[in-house]
């Protein structure tokens, strides 16, 4: 799928999740989107199933109820209304995309700088640190 066809299924996405009658549900199933600055790109709900994002920049992707089954290039994780997302070694957690070692080496004090709820961070800390492509 080319860039111009991934922009225009994007944008036919906005207008899907806008309740806009034009609008059409994201179908990118096995799409090659390595390399893709999908920054704050909202895919919510769009089916996802095998889409390649090794390398993509997904820093702030809206991904709640996507397909993100078979994914290539990235490993998931949902808890608690956040979004983990592992890339090769490293992890974006909403707007924050830093190394596994850095995540880890996160004080309570950072991880609340960030708007983070330590309590959550360390109840999922291990799994998450444990993410891997």
């Amino acid at each position: 799928m080319d860039t111009k066809k991934i922009d225009e299924v994007l944008r036919l996405h906005r207008l899907y999740l806008g309740n806009d009658p034009e609008g059409k549900k994201a179908y990118l199933v096995g799409a090659y989107l390595a390399e893709a600055d999908l920054c704050r790109v909202n895919l919510s709900r769009a089916n996802l199933y095998g889409v390649d994002l090794t390398r993509a920049n997904l820093v702030g992707a809206y991904l709640t109820g996507a397909n993100l089954q078979r994914i290539k290039g990235a490993v998931f994780f949902q808890a608690e209304g956040y979004i983990c997302i592992a890339q090769e070694g490293y992890i974006t957690i909403g707007h924050q995309r830093h190394s596994r070692e850095t995540w880890a080496a996160f004080s309570d004090t950072d991880i609340k700088k960030m708007d983070g709820d330590p309590i959550l961070w360390n109840k999922h800390k291990t799994t998450i640190l444990s993410m891997n492509v």
